[in-house]
Parts: C-alpha cells; sequence; structure tokens
C-alpha cells in the first residue's frame, strides 16, 4: 500500500495537463497503480462517491487494513527484539522492513531509534557505544541513524563473505557426498557380479555332475549284466558245483 501511494507522486511530476489540480491528477491516476482485487474494489465504487485522495486513502486503509491489524503492526514495531545470533545489519533491515509494512504508524524519528536500539543485544549495545566513545544516549536519533547505517553497511561486506564462504563448504560437502555414493554404488555392483558369478559357477558344476550320474549308473549295470551273464556261463559247465554253492549258501543264511 505505502508503494502505491509513492508512485502517484512521481507519476504525476511527468505530467502537467492545464486546468487540473495536483490532487485531482493523483486522484486520476492513483487507480492504475492497483491490481487484483483492490482495483476490482475501486472500480465497483460509485461514481461520484470519492472526490479526493484523502477520502480514497481512507476508505481503502479502512477496507484492507482494519484496526487489529494497524495495531498488531505497531506493537510488532514498539517491541521489536534482536533474534539470537542475528547481526546489526539483519536487524536494521528486519526493523526498517517493520515500518514499512505499517506506513501510518506515527512514530517520531526519536521513538523509531529508541525501539531499536532497546530491542538489540546488550553485546550489540555495547558496540554501538564503543563507536561513539561513550553512550548513544547523548547522541541525537539522527546521529544514531547514520551510526547505525555506517555500521551495518561495514557489516554486510564480510557477511557477505561468510555467505560465500559457507555457500562454497555447502558445494563441496554436497560433491563429497556424491564421490561417496557413487564409491558404495560400485563396491555394491561388484559384490552383485561376483555373486552372479559364483551363481553361475555353482550352477554350471551342478550341471556337470548331473550329466555324469547317468554314465557312471551305465557302467554299475554293466558290470552287474556281466556277472549275470558270468553265472550262468559257469552253471551251464558246472551244474553241480553251482549248486552245492547255492545249499551252501542257503545253511549259512539259516544259521
Amino acid at each position: 500500500m505505502q508503494c502505491s501511494f509513492d508512485i502517484i507522486p512521481r507519476q504525476c511530476s511527468t505530467t502537467n495537463p492545464p486546468r487540473i489540480s495536483k490532487s485531482d491528477k493523483r486522484l486520476r491516476l492513483f487507480g492504475y497503480s492497483l491490481n487484483g482485487r483492490a482495483k476490482d474494489w475501486l472500480d465497483a465504487m460509485p461514481r461520484g462517491i470519492i472526490t479526493t485522495l484523502d477520502q480514497l486513502e481512507r476508505r481503502l486503509l479502512d477496507m484492507y487494513f482494519p484496526t487489529t491489524k494497524y495495531l498488531a503492526l505497531k506493537k510488532e514495531i514498539a517491541c521489536f527484539k534482536q533474534h539470537k545470533r542475528e547481526t546489526l545489519y539483519d536487524a536494521w533491515e528486519r526493523f526498517k522492513i517493520s515500518l514499512k509494512r505499517c506506513p501510518c504508524h506515527k512514530f517520531s524519528s526519536k521513538d523509531q531509534i529508541f525501539y531499536f536500539t532497546t530491542g538489540l543485544h546488550s553485546t550489540t549495545k555495547m558496540l554501538l557505544g564503543a563507536s561513539v566513545g561513550g553512550t548513544i544516549k547523548n547522541k541525537t536519533a539522527e546521529e544514531v541513524r547514520e551510526l547505525i547505517e555506517n555500521m551495518t553497511q561495514n557489516d554486510y561486506e564480510p557477511q557477505a563473505r561468510r555467505e560465500d564462504s559457507q555457500q562454497l563448504r555447502m558445494n563441496t560437502a554436497m560433491e563429497e557426498n556424491l564421490l561417496a555414493s557413487n564409491r558404495l554404488m560400485k563396491k555394491q555392483i561388484e559384490e552383485l557380479s561376483k555373486m552372479l558369478e559364483e551363481s553361475e559357477l555353482s550352477h554350471y558344476e551342478a550341471k556337470s555332475a548331473a550329466c555324469k550320474k547317468p554314465q557312471e549308473n551305465v557302467n554299475y549295470l554293466n558290470i552287474f549284466v556281466g556277472q549275470e551273464q558270468k553265472e550262468r556261463q559257469q552253471q551251464a559247465k558246472h551244474p553241480q558245483r553251482v549248486g552245492r554253492k547255492r545249499l551252501q549258501n542257503l545253511r549259512t543264511c539259516k544259521a
């Protein structure tokens, strides 16, 4: 909302039509700075109901900037606190964003500096005091603001270098993790290939053994058939000797 009201004077300064006041120019151009639901709301307003820019601003703030939101944003400014491990630069930028989000806060420059410095850590306050050679209470709001701007500008460059260093460490860590993953994957592939080779070798040996068994059975069968034929030939030549041998085997079994 603040951005829209800031744009209007710059737009009006580029044109200067005759017999049109500056307020009328801003009122006519204000609609072009809106979009979405805000523009639909303005287009739906009856003609002639808003005649000045102040009326338009008041209606627009009442519509999209209710009292509850206004009080919450003012409380955010008045109760500002520096976060843990937050630098002076980040804290100052966050405080300025809070001021911009509440354009009608009505805090003076002195109040703004008071709320900001009150919410700082003790170490940050000591740093500000050391920069002025004592305490900032003896300085005006403009002097303290200028001091903070200078210190945050000096703090921004080391912070940017730290961020670059952190990004470099993150990239290095990612590369190391990727290399470790590749090594682990390569090892797993080698182990899997070894297991497959051993499995294929075992299967081949089992198949070879299965092929040898029928040959061994055939050999055993040939021996058995040969013994049968030999006994029959002996029986044909010496029937009495074979009969006595069988009778002897029978008596041995009965005993």
